[in-house]
């Protein structure tokens, strides 16, 4: 099933999602992961002392299981299925074929 369809499981999407951020697959997504992916979003646009502030910030809540690193069990907290549905459908709707040919 594509990834992006409006048919896979939200859960499905979710999980996807953190394998995508969890660049070493890890099972955590650590420092490094935050920064490259920060660094691979916003490009030259942001001085990396920004980005780095950014990454220590993600990393530094209280709340996280592991500190500084966020595991799965974290993720699920921080991105709700809704969101996870959201972000990851992309609904492409083709224009039919001229019926009258």
């Amino acid at each position: 099933m594509n990834m992006f369809s409006p048919k896979t499981p939200a859960d499905n999407k979710r999980r996807f999602l953190f394998r995508m951020l969890d660049i070493y697959l890890t099972d955590y997504i650590d420092y490094d992961d935050v920064f490259r992916f920060l660094k691979m979003i916003l490009g030259p646009a942001v001085p990396d002392h920004r980005l780095i502030e950014v990454s220590q910030v993600v990393l530094s809540r209280k709340d996280l299981k592991y500190p500084g690193k966020v595991c799965y069990e974290d993720f699920c907290k921080f991105v709700s299925l809704q969101e996870a549905h959201l972000r990851l459908t992309v609904a492409i709707q083709f224009p039919r074929g001229n019926e009258n040919r």
